[in-house]
């Protein structure tokens, strides 16, 4: 009973040292992969785009990029004009908006229901 207990014993202590590295590097990765994700979009959208940001925090912020960093990125506050700086791993999503706060895909979205308007008064007998 003492040998089955002590057995038992060792396998979870071993399971503990081997399971924990794992999911500190597995942990670390998904942080590097979502900073160059980041990285990559901020760089993609450029210096003075407006862009919709939401922060690892929940905080949201709304502004110019001012300057592109290797570590971070400034923004520049539609609301109040302040400058933030930002890192890359604080940040858990960027959208890029126009001057209007319209992302890309509701641009796209107002055009296709257009054309389809267009189409459907062409179809209807009123374009002729």
């Amino acid at each position: 009973m003492k040998k089955q207990l002590l057995f038992l014993l060792v396998g979870i202590i071993l399971s503990i040292a081997f399971l924990s590295p794992l999911s500190a590097f597995t942990q670390t990765n998904t942080d590097t992969r979502l900073i160059t994700k980041t990285k990559a979009k901020v760089e993609s959208v450029g210096v003075g785009s407006v862009v919709s940001i939401r922060l690892q925090n929940k905080k949201k912020l709304m502004g110019n990029i001012v300057q592109i960093n290797s570590d971070d990125f400034i923004v520049k506050e539609i609301e109040n004009g302040t400058e933030q700086r930002i890192n890359y791993g604080d940040v858990s999503q960027v959208k890029h908006k126009d001057k209007r706060g319209l992302s890309t895909g509701v641009k796209a979205g107002i055009i296709v229901v257009g054309v389809l308007v267009v189409l459907s008064l062409i179809g209807n007998g009123f374009g002729g």
